[in-house]
């Protein structure tokens, strides 16, 4: 497993990194959430396009989305999370890959997501156009209903891993303990396969571990809350993210020798 940087953040070394995630519906409740980020913890943020009530007008999302660059002063990942992956909204092919161009185009952005699923055809149109700006991109898939077995999870992760995204990322809905050991498993098992780093997390209270946890089955980072900003359910506080981490850290101890 190979390490990327997204901006100046450097994923797959360390600690996973923390993502937030912005998803307010008003260009002014969006800016002054921006501007507060840039004071918190953090260290990539997430524009979640899905909850913008004007994401179809893509003058004003352009514009919008370089004060946020500016405002947030930190990596920016822009998402469109469809319907059908737990987001807000459903658009066509032909929307989605336009919003995404526009947003490419303003150099204004680090990563993109870009939804595994939405078809071999969307991911050859623009993943090779995010890399032509110097943009990375987040290949996803998600399933809010269940966690598939160990090998249909090792499959849909490299199949994802044969595409020329930078990361691959992968979140699913736990029904028992076993359903979060078999993701973590499942992630673990990738990671010595592909070259992509890992994001994957099970969601929901009973996934919070995964959240935490990273380093040890070689996922690169997780989702934190700012005061209750959450976009999926089971995310965690980043101050309590970064002390847990912090906790379970593979880091050398430098007390280790004394004992």
């Amino acid at each position: 497993m190979n390490s990327v940087k997204i901006g100046p953040i450097r994923l797959g070394e360390g600690k996973p990194k923390i993502i937030v995630p912005i998803t307010e519906e008003t260009d002014m409740d969006i800016l002054d959430c921006a501007n507060f980020y840039r004071r918190q913890p953090g260290d990539i943020v997430e524009w979640r396009l899905d909850f913008y009530e004007d994401f179809s007008d893509y003058e004003r999302l352009v514009e919008l989305c370089k004060r946020v660059k500016t405002t947030i002063q930190k990596p920016l990942l822009v998402t469109f999370r469809t319907l059908g992956e737990g987001g807000e909204a459903s658009i066509g092919k032909g929307q989605y890959v336009e919003m995404y161009r526009r947003i490419i185009q303003t150099k204004a952005v680090d990563a993109i997501d870009i939804e595994f699923d939405r078809g071999q055809d969307i991911l050859d149109n623009l993943i090779p156009y995010a890399h032509k700006y110097k943009v990375k991109v987040i290949v996803s898939h998600h399933d809010f209903i269940k966690t598939p077995s160990e090998k249909a999870m090792i499959e849909k992760l490299r199949a994802m891993g044969q595409t020329e995204a930078d990361i691959c990322k992968m979140a699913v809905m736990p029904h028992d303990t076993a359903d979060v050991l078999r993701l973590m498993t499942a992630t673990h098992q990738t990671s010595t396969i592909i070259d992509q780093p890992l994001i994957t997390m099970s969601m929901g209270a009973m996934g919070r571990v995964t959240r935490v946890a990273g380093e040890v089955f070689h996922s690169v980072a997780t989702f934190g809350a700012i005061e209750g900003m959450i976009s999926a359910p089971g995310q965690m506080d980043v101050e309590a993210i970064e002390d847990i981490m912090m906790e379970l850290s593979l880091e050398e101890d430098p007390f280790d020798d004394d004992y």
